[in-house]
């Protein structure tokens, strides 16, 4: 499913923060995006803002109660990326995290199910269980994930991509092709509710 482009650079502009430091209201009347500064809009607005933003998407209807639970993990990144704007603004770009909220939702549905209701032979096991996120990109799903499932079932997520860096490279090493593990390391990687690792 792909998301159709913005037909300009303009419609994708962030509203400028009131100059006072008050809070902006959403008003979904308008093709607006909430800004998203410590200024801008409230959390709760931000929200009501993706959840409109999500209404009509492919599995929506079937996956309701995931993509409510996912958008409130979205709404907590927000708050953990609070004082890092560059950061939050390159996790959060809205067309490419509405395109992983539909790719994802089967999936966010199916492991929720497994993990709070295993059955067979699933249900023996009483260790906590390790996920395994391959070809995770930046690790969209295991971040939603780590928000919305039970800490006491599930250990870590463990995020395999290519072009995450080698655990001995430093900083320097990096190359620009590389995606950066800024989100998940230090000081963010003790805030997951359950731990990610790259």
């Amino acid at each position: 499913f792909l998301l159709p482009k913005r037909k300009n650079m303009e419609e994708n502009k962030q509203p400028e923060p009131p100059e006072d430091g008050s809070k902006q209201e959403y008003n979904k009347n308008t093709s607006e995006k909430p800004y998203t500064s410590d200024m801008g809009y409230s959390d709760e607005d931000f929200t009501a803002w993706l959840m409109d933003e999500v209404k009509n998407v492919p599995g929506r209807q079937k996956y309701d109660e995931t993509f409510r639970d996912a958008i409130k993990a979205i709404t907590k990144w927000r708050l953990r990326y609070r004082g890092n704007p560059k950061l939050w603004r390159r996790i959060f770009k809205s067309e490419k995290i509405i395109k992983e909220l539909v790719e994802s939702a089967p999936i966010m549905d199916a492991v929720r199910r497994i993990v709070h209701n295993p059955s067979g032979e699933e249900e023996e096991m009483r260790e906590k269980i390790t996920i395994v996120d391959l070809a995770s990109g930046k690790g969209y799903l295991s971040m939603l994930l780590s928000e919305m499932l039970p800490p006491e079932k599930v250990e870590r997520f463990v995020c395999i991509d290519k072009a995450w860096p080698m655990h001995n490279e430093t900083s320097d090493d990096f190359k620009p092709s590389q995606i950066s593990r800024e989100h998940l390391a230090k000081p963010y990687f003790e805030t997951w509710p359950i731990p990610i690792h790259t």
